[in-house]
C-alpha cells in the first residue's frame, strides 16, 4: 500500500512540475515576442484578438479546420505599405484518445485592394498522389514537371489560380527548400508550416522568407 501511495505522489509531482514548466515557457515566449514587437515597431496582442477580425481572414482553409480555433500572440505592423500579422494559431481535431491539438505560427499579409482566388499550395506527399487516382484535384503545369511533382495546388477557380503562378513564381517555388503551406483568398496571403510553432529566435528569418513568398504572387 505504501508503495502505491509513493507512485501516486510521484505522478502528482510530475504533473505539477510539467504544468509549472509549461507556464514558464509560455511566459518566456510572451516576453520574447513583446521584445520583438518593440524592436520591429509592431504592436503585440497576447490574446490574438487583432489577428482574426471580420476582414475575411477566417475564410481561408486553415481557419476552417477542426474546432476551437484560437489566435494568440499576434504581432502586427506593415512592410512597404502591406499590412502584416504574425501570430500563433491552434485548433483541435478528433476526440478521446484520438484528440489532437495542432499549433502553428502564421505569417499573414493583407492587401485590401487585392482579390485573389482561393487557393492552397503545399508539398505533395504519397497520399495526395493516391488521391489523384480517384479524382483528387491537383493543378499541374506541364511545362514545369518539377513544380508539379513537388507541390499540390488546389482551388475552385483553376484558370485564375494559374494566372497567379508566373514562370518566375514557379521557378522560385521549385528551388524553395522550406516546407511552407501558402494560402490566398481575397486580400490575404498566409504562409505557415503545418503543425510547427516558430521559436522567437527564428521568427525574423520566418518573416523574411514568408515575405519573399508573398512577393512572388501578384497582389496589385
Amino acid at each position: 500500500m505504501q508503495h502505491q501511495w509513493l507512485i501516486v505522489i510521484g505522478i502528482g509531482l510530475a504533473a505539477v512540475i510539467g504544468l509549472g514548466l509549461a507556464a514558464y515557457y509560455r511566459r518566456r515566449r510572451r516576453q520574447q515576442l513583446e521584445l520583438l514587437a518593440m524592436e520591429w515597431g509592431f504592436t503585440y496582442d497576447h490574446d490574438g484578438a487583432t489577428a482574426g477580425g471580420d476582414n475575411g481572414l477566417a475564410q481561408l482553409d486553415l481557419f476552417q479546420k477542426g474546432r476551437g480555433g484560437k489566435f494568440q500572440s499576434c504581432l502586427r505592423g506593415a512592410l512597404e505599405d502591406v499590412k502584416v500579422a504574425i501570430f500563433d494559431y491552434r485548433y483541435t481535431t478528433g476526440s478521446g484518445k484520438n484528440r489532437r491539438t495542432t499549433h502553428q505560427t502564421v505569417a499573414a499579409f493583407e492587401v485590401p485592394s487585392a482579390a485573389l482566388p482561393a487557393f492552397t499550395l503545399r508539398r505533395e506527399h504519397f497520399f495526395h498522389k493516391i488521391g489523384q487516382l480517384f479524382g483528387y484535384q491537383d493543378i499541374d503545369f506541364p511545362d514545369y514537371p518539377l513544380f508539379s511533382k513537388k507541390y499540390l495546388l488546389r482551388g475552385q477557380d483553376e484558370q485564375a489560380i494559374r494566372g497567379l503562378f508566373s514562370d518566375e513564381a514557379i521557378r522560385y517555388f521549385e528551388q524553395l527548400d522550406a516546407k511552407y503551406v501558402v494560402e490566398g483568398h481575397g486580400p490575404w496571403v498566409i504562409v505557415y508550416t503545418g503543425g510547427k510553432r516558430i521559436k522567437p529566435a527564428r521568427l525574423r528569418d520566418f518573416l523574411t522568407r514568408s515575405w519573399e513568398v508573398f512577393l512572388t504572387l501578384p497582389t496589385a
